[in-house]
C-alpha cells in the first residue's frame, strides 16, 4: 500500500518518498493514505477541512461504520467537527 506525503505550508502532496522534509518549502510533510485527493492549492476553505480533521488524528483512510460501507469526508468544517465527534472511535 501507498501513501502520500502532505506539505501543507506550500499545499503540495507527493505520491513517492522525498524524505521527512518538503523540497519546496522545506516543511514537514504529514503522511496520509494513498486515496487522499488533494484540494486545488488555492482552495483555503478545503486546505483548512483537512488540516483539522489532520490535526485529530484523521489519515484519510477508508472508514467504515455500522451502517455505513464507507464513510464520506466532510465538505464544510461544521461538518468536520460532527464527523470527528461521530467517527473518531473508528480510527
Amino acid at each position: 500500500m501507498g501513501h502520500k506525503l502532505v506539505c501543507f505550508g506550500c499545499r503540495k502532496s507527493y505520491s513517492i518518498k522525498h524524505g521527512e522534509t518538503c523540497p519546496n518549502c522545506g516543511g514537514k510533510f504529514v503522511l496520509l493514505d494513498q486515496k487522499f485527493k488533494p484540494p486545488k492549492k488555492n482552495d483555503d476553505k478545503q486546505w483548512e477541512i483537512v488540516h483539522y480533521l489532520v490535526e485529530h488524528g484523521f489519515r484519510f483512510q477508508h472508514s467504515e461504520s455500522d451502517d455505513e460501507k464507507y464513510v464520506p469526508y466532510p465538505k464544510t468544517l461544521k461538518e468536520a467537527e460532527v464527523f470527528i465527534a461521530k467517527h473518531s472511535a473508528l480510527q
